[in-house]
């Protein structure tokens, strides 16, 4: 995407979907259906759609929604695979209900579509005539979806149709939005999986013509596509505010994401045990500032555990599979000569445990550490801190 945005356009070098590819997809379509077919081309492309951004019941809700009301979806258009996504989301529906519609520009996409669930299942702005007041129809008379790319291409910039069509239909008319992650989409376009998935984040907002309506109520003529693309994004203003991938190689990201497995391995274990294990440091302010979310790859994982569970947690280091040490080339060491801390490693994340001890007369956890002169310290953290 270029032009205001200053980002790069992720997807220009790569190659269309192969004739092979679509052939595969019809063949299985018409041979197990179609959530057979979309499950068995998203395993040969490597793409694992993951839908985040609400809790599982608000998920549910929407999706129910989805599934059965009038009016239509709206999804950016990013590239390669972004369709499968879409289809992914609108199996039920199509399958149970058979009452989607899709509206394209033409072409080769709409002769995919067209051949796929055939020439009445999709609406062409270069092929049927009033194409927006089939659109209408479907949607108020037939009580239908329609999926839209209300932007037709990469660039998110809305066009007239999308618009037309909510100032046409009933205030209560779904407009169900998607936002598929577009650099995801670029490197599972661009990079061979190696047999791990390339995830594709996805994220969902449920909304009504009304809502959308309101924006355009005073603007002016010019500007209203416009307004309509920024309604769009700042529906996922916050999901977009914590993204870190237009700086983030492909390498830091899987990085990031090996921290994230076995950050939630050493916590579920802790867990399940009984043993009260603390984030800090960078992963801890990631996860505050990010609402639960570990945004970028950091140097190392940090923990703190009490010295009561050091056995405990070096049995749970070495069952998710971390080669585990004592900290022996620190100088500062405890009185009683314990060491500062554990250190494990897995792959190539490393992960730091301090150790705490614990005050039982001042009910208070605390470092107590020698100097280089013998000279012994406590270092406490207040009653609350853990």
């Amino acid at each position: 995407m270029n032009g205001e945005t200053g980002k790069v356009n992720l997807h220009e070098n790569v190659p269309p979907v192969t004739d092979e590819y679509i052939l595969d997809f019809i063949k299985t379509l018409r041979s197990h259906g179609l959530e057979t077919a979309i499950r068995s081309a998203m395993d040969r492309c490597g793409i694992e759609p993951e839908y985040s951004n609400v809790s599982e019941g608000a998920l549910a809700d929407q999706r129910e929604k989805l599934d059965t009301m009038p009016g239509m979806m709206i999804a950016n258009h990013p590239g390669r695979f972004d369709t499968l996504i879409v289809l992914d989301m609108l199996k039920k529906r199509i399958a149970e209900r058979r009452d989607v519609k899709f509206l394209v520009a033409g072409g080769p996409f709409y002769e995919l579509l067209a051949e796929i669930f055939g020439k009445e299942s999709v609406l062409s702005a270069e092929i049927n005539k009033d194409p927006i007041g089939k659109s209408v129809k479907h949607i108020v008379e037939s009580g239908g979806l329609l999926m839209i790319y209300p932007s037709g291409s990469q660039d998110m910039k809305f066009k007239s149709g999308f618009r037309s069509i909510c100032e046409r239909v009933p205030d209560d008319s779904m407009v169900y939005a998607v936002q598929i992650d577009e650099y995801d989409l670029a490197v599972a376009s661009a990079q061979p999986t190696d047999g791990d998935k390339h995830r594709i984040h996805v994220h969902e907002a449920f909304t009504n013509a009304d809502e959308w309506r309101a924006e355009l109520a005073e603007s002016r003529p010019a500007e209203r596509n416009r307004r309509m693309t920024q309604l769009y994004l700042s529906k996922f203003a916050a999901v977009n505010a914590r993204k870190t991938y237009m700086t983030e190689s492909p390498e830091d990201r899987k990085k990031r994401e090996e921290q994230t497995r076995i950050v939630s391995d050493i916590f579920q274990r802790a867990n399940e045990n009984g043993i009260p294990l603390y984030l800090f440091a960078s992963f801890a302010d990631d996860v505050l500032l990010h609402d639960g979310v570990i945004a970028e790859f950091h140097g190392d994982i940090d923990a703190i555990c009490l010295r009561e569970h050091v056995g405990e947690m070096n049995t749970i280091l070495a069952e998710i599979g971390c080669d585990t040490e004592e900290e022996t080339d620190n100088q500062n060491y405890y009185s009683n000569s314990l060491p500062l801390k554990m250190r494990a490693r897995r792959g190539d994340v490393e992960i730091d445990i301090p150790i705490l001890d614990f005050d039982d007369i001042r009910q208070e956890p605390y470092y107590q550490l020698t100097n280089n002169d013998g000279k012994t310290y406590r270092i406490y953290f207040g009653k609350n801190f853990l």
